[in-house]
């Protein structure tokens, strides 16, 4: 509204939603029982390797999942005892990587 009381209105526009990124994520983050739960939600469907990595940046272990379902859950579980602390799962899909800061 102007300061004379008249007001107009403004000309209509479409709005279309914006597609949400996907997650990658671990649950629960501390990790219970050495067992690594990683959920994948809308994410390309294809192969996803998975690299545990120590705070050092050695590789524990490795995994490779691949992915063909909207909602998606991957269990890891290291063959050996690993001592607690920080670690990183470092995802990667092709040319796409994700790092998740994990403690065990």
């Amino acid at each position: 509204m102007d300061s004379d009381g008249s007001f107009y209105y403004s000309p209509v526009v479409k709005v279309a939603a914006v597609p949400a990124n996907g997650t990658i994520s671990v649950y629960p983050n501390p990790v219970v029982d050495q067992t690594i739960h990683i959920y994948f939600d809308d994410q390309k469907d294809g192969a996803y390797q998975l690299l545990l990595v120590n705070a050092g940046g050695q590789l524990i272990q490795s995994d490779k999942v691949n992915i063909n379902q909207r909602h998606f859950v991957h269990s890891m579980t290291p063959g050996k005892k690993i001592i607690p602390g920080n670690y990183q799962l470092v995802i990667i899909n092709g040319a796409i990587k994700k790092i998740i800061a994990i403690q065990l």
